[in-house]
């Protein structure tokens, strides 16, 4: 007679070799620094300024408000642009007509300025 014993999971197998990790406590928040980029549209190159029809970068963009149409002429908001290049890599012009700039640095506040 031939008993076969079950073989255990390979879950149960590892769990016995391998340590247990206690659970981690969840991160506390941090302010998340402003984006060091942020996307301007250069006019030369965008099929809207070229008399067609196109707003892929409004359709696309993740932040509400941060590509506004206006007159069939997409404008992007440096204030709301999150610098995620989604506008970017969808753009359907020949070149490129979204550049990624770097944000210019916050003004400091000098004290001997006064």
């Amino acid at each position: 007679m031939n008993a076969t014993v079950p073989s255990p999971s390979r879950r149960a197998f590892l769990s016995r070799l391998l340590p247990t990790k206690p659970a981690t406590p969840p991160a506390p928040a941090v302010a998340t620094p402003p984006p060091a980029t942020f996307a301007v549209i250069a006019g030369r190159h965008c099929l809207a300024y070229q008399h067609s029809f196109c707003s892929v970068c409004r359709e696309r963009c993740p932040i509400a408000g941060a590509v506004v149409i206006e007159r069939g002429i997409p404008r992007i908001d440096a204030a709301l642009c999150n610098g995620c290049r989604i506008c970017h890599d969808v753009c359907p012009a020949p070149i490129n007509a979204i550049r990624l700039i770097p944000r210019p640095p916050a003004p400091t506040l000098n004290p001997r300025a006064a």
